[in-house]
């Protein structure tokens, strides 16, 4: 049965570095995070789990660059929360979120804020290794307060979100034709890149 745990309220303490190992990678749990400051997670191993803010996202923030293991699988999902970086300049090269190694694993967003780091999200799956599913997926979110979006291996989805004016997609390494940003109603700079780029509505 697919169990949240609680962060920031009841006597739980606004943290989320000490979740049960066994609760993050059992599938489909997740959890409720208050208002608070949380500090970023590091090699965070997950399966299939949600991280859900309950109030306003301005006031539910994870403090640092937060990196997934290669070890996750599933989609690890994060709603209504500010990233806060590490570095905000142009040239740090930090991410508020980077999924490391090639491995499978989808990063959803849904109206969550990103700031003070040079990009959003760092993913380093590979297009061989998702074929069938996108490395990262943001719908609703307010990249405004860092300079770049998304920077991948595999494809992407962008839905009705405001981008700085860096790059809103730019491919990791090499990249392939064959990798594609796919983009609604959303604004912010050009893709960079080896890739294609799939347009509804307008982004500039």
């Amino acid at each position: 049965m697919a169990t949240f745990d609680k962060r920031g309220i009841d006597g739980y303490a606004a943290s989320i570095t000490d979740i049960a190992a066994a609760d993050l990678t059992q599938g489909n749990n997740g959890v409720l995070m208050f208002p608070g400051t949380y500090t970023a997670p590091t090699a965070l191993s997950a399966s299939d789990y949600a991280f859900v803010g309950v109030g306003d996202p301005d006031e539910i923030i994870i403090d640092g660059d937060m990196t997934i293991a290669n070890t996750s699988s599933g989609v690890i999902s994060f709603k209504n929360i500010t990233f806060q970086g590490s570095d905000a300049a142009k040239t740090s090269n930090t991410f508020n979120v980077t999924k490391s190694g090639i491995g499978s694993c989808t990063l959803l967003f849904e109206n969550c804020k990103f700031t003070n780091a040079e990009s959003a999200v760092n993913h380093f799956g590979t297009l061989a290794q998702m074929t069938t599913t996108k490395a990262v997926e943001m719908s609703f979110c307010d990249g405004t307060g860092v300079n770049s979006g998304i920077a991948a291996n595999a494809n992407v989805e962008i839905n009705y979100c405001r981008l700085g004016a860096g790059e809103h997609t730019r491919v990791v390494g090499t990249g392939s034709p064959t990798i594609t940003a796919f983009v609604t109603a959303s604004t912010g700079g050009a893709n960079v890149g080896n890739m294609t780029e799939t347009i509804t509505a307008l982004i500039s």
